[in-house]
């Protein structure tokens, strides 16, 4: 069985079983950022919706988290450029590039990831 925040799959009794794990977890925003990108890598429309959901939660509850900000605005990038955004996905990406400039220490090759999806 996968990890709790590796799910590949979404429905609501795996909503309920991932946030109750959540919940009891210590990195919350690492486990969020971890579940968006395992459902991005699916690339079904409606679970890039859920992984979504799960980033902007992750910005929105933990906005001081500088760690995974940077591969989490990549994510969403992504997200947007599966949905045949390019525009907003490019937007995500210059996002992660000037976070990092702000924020040497967190650089973690997200350009090369960058290259790798497009």
């Amino acid at each position: 069985m996968a990890d709790w925040y590796r799910q590949k799959a979404w429905s609501t009794e795996i909503e309920e079983f991932y946030f109750s794990k959540l919940k009891k977890s210590r990195d919350k925003a690492q486990y969020l950022k971890i579940q968006a990108i395992e459902l991005v890598e699916t690339k079904q429309t409606q679970l890039l919706d859920v992984a979504e959901m799960l980033l902007n939660k992750l910005f929105t509850d933990f906005p001081e988290n500088r760690f995974d900000r940077s591969s989490s605005l990549v994510t969403m990038g992504k997200i947007y450029d599966l949905r045949g955004n390019p525009d907003k996905a490019l937007a995500y990406y210059k996002q992660a590039m000037e976070f990092e400039k702000v924020y040497p220490q967190v650089k973690l090759r997200h350009i090369l990831i960058l290259l790798s999806w497009l």
